[in-house]
């Protein structure tokens, strides 16, 4: 049997202060924070652009998957709506 889960809480992953908590994410999103900047965490040699918004911490870990990423925002919206994640054991995102 599925059970149906709804999350009342609110994961970013942006690249507008990333990992600094969604007040800092919000704050700086409706103050007009431009986070594209120049790529220097590897060559863009033969692409068409030289700039991007990189997500600073989780883009450094050395193997991130996408879904080390859905993770991450995944536990960000448990941890903003207060839920106890010893209530949610089980849940399967896919690994």
């Amino acid at each position: 049997m599925k059970r149906r889960v709804a999350i009342t809480g609110i994961g970013v992953i942006s690249p507008i202060e990333s990992g600094s908590g969604l007040d800092a994410f919000w704050q700086g999103l409706i103050s007009g924070k431009n986070a594209i900047t120049e790529v220097s965490s590897f060559s863009t040699d033969g692409f068409d652009t030289h700039v991007a918004g990189s997500i600073k911490g989780l883009a450094a870990k050395d193997g991130a998957r996408w879904l080390d990423i859905v993770e991450f925002a995944f536990n960000t919206a448990v941890k903003d709506a207060r839920i106890d994640a010893s209530a949610i054991n089980g849940i399967n995102l896919g690994t």
